[in-house]
């Protein structure tokens, strides 16, 4: 039995690529429309993807997801660069706070000595204006400044080393350096490092 299908516009294949089951079609033993019909429907424009089309949107997922994960590392790396740097300079003021804070003794013919709080910081201040700094070295600080063991710094991330020295000899103030990693040798290039000149305390 032949049915009739109307065509439309936005199908013009639909009757052409459309098989109806015949057997059901027979039985009923009147006329039905393609809504009404009971065999099973297959139209040209019902498919799945290919595996060339697959593969190739998987390829295009990876390499969006590398990029991805590239810039996510370069974060990562200049935030832990810049909380280090940020921990640097507290440790900066810090130190300068507890110079310029230190108590002064024996006050004698223009010398005195300035000697620090927190890090236990010497400076004797001579007639001549020459400063000679003595301090607890190696002097490795944690972010908070406080001094640690240099074999408790193998295990921590943030660890700093402090070098302190004279400055001229007309000047009454000490160089402070602040280099980071503690680890690194004094030869070697750190990874940062941050430099300045603290002004001692005057009697």
């Amino acid at each position: 039995m032949r049915l009739n299908l109307p065509l439309t516009k936005s199908h013009p294949r639909a009757l052409q690529c459309s098989s109806f089951g015949a057997a059901g079609s027979e039985a009923a033993g009147s006329e039905a429309t393609g809504s009404e019909a009971t065999g099973s429907v297959t139209r040209c424009g019902d498919r799945g993807f290919t595996l060339v089309e697959i593969a190739l949107a998987m390829a295009i997922f990876s390499f969006a997801l590398v990029s991805m994960l590239g810039l996510l590392s370069v974060g990562l790396k200049n935030s832990r660069k810049a909380s280090i740097q940020i921990a640097a300079a507290n440790i900066l003021s810090t130190i300068a706070a507890d110079i310029q804070g230190a108590q002064i003794s024996n006050v004698s013919n223009g010398e005195y000595t300035a000697t620090s709080q927190k890090l236990k910081i010497k400076a004797m201040v001579l007639a001549t204006g020459a400063t000679q700094i003595t301090y607890p070295a190696p002097l490795i600080v944690d972010e908070a400044c406080s001094p640690i063991n240099p074999a408790d710094s193998q295990g921590l991330v943030k660890t700093f080393r402090v070098t302190l020295s004279s400055a001229e000899p007309s000047v009454r103030a000490v160089r402070v350096q602040i280099r980071w990693p503690s680890t690194t040798p004094d030869n070697a290039q750190p990874e940062g490092s941050l430099n300045s000149l603290v002004a001692l305390p005057s009697p």
